[in-house]
């Protein structure tokens, strides 16, 4: 099967691209971890792949946008954990 054919055929199965599909399974592991035992959404963010905090809190609440979206305590929440420790620093609580 070609790389098209994969495609067409998986996006009939799912009604997502892959990489949709993906970038989706991730966002969901994220916000598991956010209400299992992470607690702050950058460290959330790296576990599941994404680099760029910035891009993860643009994406995040496009899927979960009656969870974070709008929400002080989120912004607040993940730019004091970037200032405060940088983009790569584990999380001091």
């Amino acid at each position: 099967m070609g790389p098209s054919s994969l495609h067409r055929y998986f996006k009939q199965l799912t009604a997502l691209s892959p990489l949709q599909y993906l970038k989706r399974i991730r966002l969901q592991e994220a916000r598991r971890l956010l209400f299992s035992r992470i607690p702050r959404c950058r460290e959330a963010a790296y576990r599941v792949g994404y680099e760029s905090p910035t891009h993860f809190s643009r994406v995040f609440p496009q899927l979960f946008h009656s969870w974070f979206a709008n929400s002080r305590t989120y912004t607040a929440r993940w730019m004091d954990s970037s200032r405060r420790n940088g983009p790569h620093a584990p999380n001091k609580l």
